[in-house]
Formats: C-alpha cells, sequence, structure tokens
C-alpha cells in the first residue's frame, strides 16, 4: 500500500509541475524534469523512479532521475546546484533536511524552476509550489498509540530514525511522542539516552543500531522504526 502510494504522489507531482508550464508545442524542445530522492541507492525509492518515468511518458516530457548516493544533505545540494545550473524545467525534492534544503530551494524558484517536495518537505518559507506526501505527524501518532498498546507496562525504548534533518521522520518521531501521551502512558516509558538514532537511510546500519541499542541496553523493551529500513532486511531484522 505505501508502495502505490508513493508511487501515485509521484506522478501527481510530476504531473503538477509539468501542468504549470503546460504542454510542449509541436517541435519544441522537449522539457526535462528531474526527481530528486534523498539517496538514488534507496530501494525505497525505486518505485518513485518507475512512476516518474511512466507518468514523463504520458505527458510527453522527460524525466530526469537524479541524486546523491548517501542520504546527506551537502551530496544533496550539491545535486541541485548542479540542476539550476543545467536550468531544468522543473524539480521535485524530497529533502534530506527540511531547513538546509530551504535556500536552494529559494534560488531555484528565483531562477524560473518550478519546485515541489514529496516525501519529505522543506521547512516554512522555501517557497515550494506544494507539498505531496502523507501526513507524517498522524501516522506516526497511530505509530506510538500501537506501541503503548503492545507494551502496556512500558520501560526503555529506543528510536532508529533516518536523517536526523529529515522533516517528515521528526514529524513520525513528534507523533509518536505524543501517541503515547494520548494512550496516557507516556510517564511508563522512558527512550534511552542518544535516542532517536540515525541511519540516514542505510538498510544495513539499521539493524546495526537495533544490535548496539539491544547490546547497550539489555533492558530495553522494544524498538521504534519511524522508517522501513529494516524491512529491505526482513531476515537480519528478524535475527537482530
Amino acid at each position: 500500500m505505501r508502495t502505490i502510494r508513493v508511487l501515485g504522489l509521484t506522478t501527481v507531482g510530476l504531473a503538477l509541475v509539468a501542468s504549470l508550464l503546460g504542454a510542449p508545442a509541436q517541435g519544441a524542445k522537449t522539457l526535462v524534469f528531474a526527481v530528486v530522492p534523498k539517496a538514488i541507492n534507496n530501494p525505497f525509492f525505486n518505485d518513485v523512479r518507475r512512476g516518474c518515468e511512466a507518468e514523463a511518458k504520458k505527458l510527453g516530457v522527460q524525466c530526469y532521475y537524479t541524486g546523491p548516493t548517501v542520504t546527506e544533505i551537502q551530496p544533496q545540494i550539491q545535486v541541485l546546484e548542479s540542476l539550476i545550473q543545467r536550468h531544468v524545467d522543473g524539480m521535485a525534492i524530497s529533502a534530506v533536511d527540511g531547513k538546509a534544503v530551504v535556500p536552494v530551494i529559494k534560488r531555484a524558484m528565483a531562477a524560473g524552476i518550478p519546485v515541489v517536495t514529496f516525501d519529505s518537505d522543506a521547512a516554512p518559507g522555501s517557497g515550494r509550489l506544494a507539498f505531496i506526501g502523507t501526513n507524517n505527524y498522524k501516522g506516526g501518532l497511530a505509530l506510538g498509540k500501537a506501541f503503548a498498546q503492545l507494551l502496556p507496562n512500558g520501560g526503555k525504548y529506543a528510536i532508529i530514525t533516518g536523517g536526523l534533518g529529515a522533516q517528515n521522520l521528526n514529524e513520525r518521531i513528534r507523533g509518536v511522542h505524543d501517541g503515547l501521551k494520548e494512550a496516557g502512558v507516556a510517564s511508563k516509558f522512558q527512550e534511552v539516552s542518544g535516542s532517536p538514532f540515525p541511519c540516514n537511510d542505510d538498510i544495513n546500519r539499521a539493524v546495526q543500531l537495533i544490535e548496539q541499542a539491544l547490546t547497550a541496553h539489555p533492558d530495553l523493551v522494544g524498538i521504534v522504526a519511524v522508517g522501513g529500513w529494516p524491512l529491505f532486511a526482513p531476515e537480519a531484522y528478524k535475527q537482530a
């Protein structure tokens, strides 16, 4: 369900930017729209690429799927700067760091390049045209309530996240904390020191963090992952 939703949201984002510019005239140059995930080697975004390419074919435009190879903000900003210099016709961005990406989005918009965000939004004030994604706070809220229901006696717990500056993941974390409060059990839970632990969207690193948390805190009662990284390595995740 999440895969289908992401693919659909990405096609909506591409269509939104394309509609702002209008369809290319006969014989005109092909419009190029860049889709920039947090990292191109993150399997979560594979469906984003497929959705982008499928919608681009329908619209008669080019989907240029590009991004950093690691989930870090500086490499993503370098990619975005290169797209501004190339003057692509539009960009859809999943921001690694919602605050840090604001200046480059402003530069793109000032250069006449429409920008939308997807999956992970930019911080307020970026000027981006729209955000296409899920309500991450409500998702985190539901996760926190479910966690409380599974562990009514509370105890020590840890949170595994991606990048510490990711707007979508921070909203989910806030939702988890508020979910525990709304369930009336927040006082029974203690988040261990150093949590949330960032895996930077590295699947193997996420599993390692789980193992390290369990080793450092033998009395840990639960771990909340606010992203699906361990699920891409199910056997390692189960073993951990």
